[in-house]
């Protein structure tokens, strides 16, 4: 009997171009973005009907695997047919992932998509996907329901809670939130990755990406001198960094989790720190956009909603507070 690993691993090769593909399509193209290619309509509120990065692949594959993994401990079903219907997926969602943040079950979503568009090139499940609509619904101008970040002082309160109890991921959580880097970003930071000289973080991130990100001397000095990775880039630290974040918020009675959350606050406290300091309304989400590594503008309005009170946050930005970040 094949592992539940093994079978979302033959569900997603169905649907991902691998480097002989890409490169063809690439050829056809002639420059011409690929994304936009294979969207619908070139479209860029439609999903990809093609995997064609290995980080968005290995994203679906550890995100697929454990939830059909949690969703076999719960029915004692084996074979990943039986487990891709409304049912077993809802049950699973509602037991397991209740409290989750939109950005997590967004992403199982959209796992569950791919994996059922393989298992029925496979021939595993017939019919329409038991997912047919995003979980989070968009506006007007077609961007999802944006992804709320925590109040400025609940995220000091979980750094401050990792920091008491001596957690090896308070760290990682404080360059969430200071920095904007995505759990997987700050998992890969390598000595290599860090301007001294500059104060600045330089990596390249999702879609290979290069950013330069600011970072305080205070969190420099907490990285110590190594040419190696500051943490773990495997997934079992990811995981592990999400769980201690969701128990740090739980203790401290914070509704809803998430480490992306960390991120979501930095994006928008640094759009309140962009807009004290004069910036206009566009030119501060285009930089806000730049930090975070976005290749899209609207993508950045999921952060910082159009109807974002800035001014009620304009309190914890301010040279005394350690919400800003030191430059």
């Amino acid at each position: 009997m094949a592992s539940i690993a093994h079978q979302v691993h033959r569900c997603l090769e169905q649907v991902t171009l691998d480097k002989d593909e890409l490169e063809h399509l690439k050829t056809e193209l002639g420059g011409r973005s690929v994304k936009q290619a294979l969207r619908p309509g070139g479209d860029p509120t439609k999903p990809l009907p093609k995997i064609i990065g290995k980080g968005t692949l290995k994203t679906y594959f550890r995100t697929g695997r454990t939830f059909f993994e949690l969703a076999k401990e719960l029915t004692d079903e084996k074979m990943l047919g039986q487990l891709l219907t409304h049912e077993v997926i809802l049950k699973t969602f509602d037991y397991h992932y209740a409290s989750c943040a939109p950005g997590t079950a967004y992403r199982i979503q959209a796992a569950i998509k791919k994996i059922f568009a393989g298992a029925l090139k496979l021939g595993w499940v017939q019919g329409k996907c038991p997912i047919e609509n995003d979980l989070r619904e968009r506006d007007e101008n077609h961007v999802r329901t944006h992804r709320y970040g925590y109040h400025p002082a609940d995220a000091e309160k979980i750094i401050a809670y990792l920091t008491e109890h001596r957690s090896p991921y308070a760290l990682p959580a404080e360059i969430a939130l200071r920095c904007g880097l995505r759990e997987n970003e700050i998992a890969g930071l390598k000595g290599g990755h860090v301007d001294r000289e500059r104060g600045l973080l330089c990596f390249k991130g999702k879609g290979g990406r290069y950013r330069e990100v600011p970072v305080s001397q205070v969190l420099l000095a907490q990285l110590g001198e190594t040419k190696g990775y500051f943490f773990n880039p495997k997934e079992s630290w990811c995981a592990n960094f999400r769980t201690v974040v969701q128990k740090a918020t739980k203790v401290l009675g914070i509704e809803g989790s998430g480490v992306h959350r960390l991120r979501a606050t930095f994006a928008q406290m640094e759009y309140v720190r962009l807009r004290l300091s004069g910036t206009e309304d566009e030119e501060g989400r285009h930089m806000v956009s730049k930090l975070l590594g976005h290749n899209r503008l609207d993508v950045t309005y999921a952060y910082i909603p159009r109807d974002f009170e800035w001014q009620d946050y304009a309190q914890y930005v301010s040279l005394a507070n350690p919400t800003t970040r030191e430059r």
